[in-house]
């Protein structure tokens, strides 16, 4: 989704985002697995092996990741999913997307550091 432009990932993250928050609000457990992929996205762009399945290095991140997963999981297979379970595992990965926003390592890749300037 990289482009050439630095904020451009961050504006389409928050165009999908506001595309999602009604959603959320009134249906949690169907919105969870889009929310989940954007904020495993911007994981990624900020440096975060989120493929692996191993342990990222903040155990609170580990830890919502593996709640939004889980619902995930049980919505994906017909499960019931508790209401306060699905809202839980959003409002975790809505305090993640909005700590990532503020993380200029999310936006910045490989064209964005390095030592000379971006072509005009």
């Amino acid at each position: 989704m990289r482009e050439d432009e630095p904020g451009v990932d961050t504006h389409v993250w928050r165009t999908r985002y506001a595309a999602l928050e009604d959603e959320l609000a009134g249906d949690a457990a169907a919105a969870l697995p889009e929310l989940l992929d954007l904020v495993e996205e911007m994981l990624t762009a900020a440096g975060y092996d989120t493929d692996s399945g191993g342990p990222l290095e903040e155990p609170e991140v580990t830890a919502a990741l593996a709640r939004a997963r889980e619902v995930v999981s049980a919505v994906d297979a017909g499960g019931d999913v508790r209401s306060d379970d699905a809202q839980q595992a959003a409002g975790e990965l809505r305090e993640l997307y909005r700590g990532l926003l503020d993380r200029p390592e999310t936006e910045t890749g490989p064209e964005l550091g390095r030592d000379e300037p971006p072509p005009s």
